[in-house]
């Protein structure tokens, strides 16, 4: 038991280290290293499973049950999920550590988003959900890598399904403006409160919400999308009510031409969500960090 009454001091504060931002540094590339080496070594055998499974997809007897043949298909489900979840491991570790780069070419963006509407279709329609796309009437033409330009509009619509209810409507719109591109991906879904706005950007965030809800995925959809946007020179920002059925919307600069050069590496970053969060409590006065604010306002 704890004298309460006594004025000796259980705790002595002490003054602020230096040296515990560098071992909090150090953590942080220790982090970087383990989910890199632990997606390295999931990605075989991941790999063998999903084409062995997708050989004996292609090879079933015409007298296949239909309960086998179901489970079959979820589990090459499950299996392109976490292949999926892997690579988005892989792409984080990659961008904290520098060595992701973009693979810039010129391409059509309106193109781009059309191919990205189409592949998630087929999910909206199973939820009968209604999928616009609002583009202009010609050609929008850009500098992006296209394969990482799909990977955030595929995050951003798989989001926008996912939290959506049953016979809802999501909306993508691309509007030029007088030096860059403005893409939205609108949905009627639950929304995102005020003050979980910049908390979702977070990795492996999940909100709390319906348990009827499910693959809500392991948190890194939107924290990859916003760095992924960050290295063609834009930022990621959502806008919501936070109001059930007013749903959100998801939207980020992409400028002409962002780079001249083959390869663009991931520097000046807008990445709050990255690097894990330290707070330290010292005798004489409070240290914080500052996350990057992105200072453009919804248009």
């Amino acid at each position: 038991m704890i004298d309460i009454t006594t004025s000796t001091p259980i705790i002595t504060l002490k003054p602020y280290d230096p040296s515990l931002s560098v071992a909090t540094q150090d953590f942080g590339k220790m982090q970087s290293r383990f989910i890199d080496k632990v997606s390295h070594e999931m990605r075989t055998p991941l790999t063998a499973l999903k084409l062995s499974l997708g050989v004996l997809a292609d090879n079933l007897p015409g007298d296949t049950t239909p309960p086998l043949r179901r489970l079959l298909g979820n589990a090459l489900k499950s299996t392109a999920r976490l292949e999926a979840a892997v690579s988005d491991l892989l792409d984080l570790a990659n961008l904290e550590s520098g060595k992701l780069q973009l693979r810039l070419s010129d391409g059509d963006l309106a193109a781009m988003m059309n191919n990205a509407a189409e592949l998630i279709r087929p999910l909206a329609e199973d939820k009968g959900q209604e999928l616009s796309v609002i583009v202009p009437h010609n050609p929008c033409p850009a500098r992006f890598d296209p394969a990482r330009i799909q990977q955030i509009l595929l995050h951003l619509l798989n989001n926008a399904v996912k939290y959506t209810a049953v016979g809802g409507s999501i909306k993508v719109e691309v509007r030029p403006s007088e030096d860059e591109y403005c893409v939205f991906v609108r949905d009627t879904g639950w929304g995102v409160t005020p003050a979980a706005q910049e908390t979702i950007f977070e990795r492996f965030y999940i909100p709390d919400g319906d348990s009827s809800v499910t693959g809500y995925g392991g948190g890194l959809g939107l924290p990859l999308a916003r760095a992924l946007v960050g290295l063609h020179g834009g930022c990621l920002r959502v806008a919501s009510t936070g109001i059930p059925g007013e749903g959100s919307n998801f939207y980020f600069n992409l400028p002409y031409t962002p780079s001249h050069n083959e390869f663009l590496p991931n520097i000046n970053l807008c990445l709050p969500a990255l690097l894990p969060r330290r707070y330290i409590l010292v005798s004489e006065q409070e240290k914080t960090g500052k996350l990057i604010n992105c200072t453009k306002q919804q248009p």
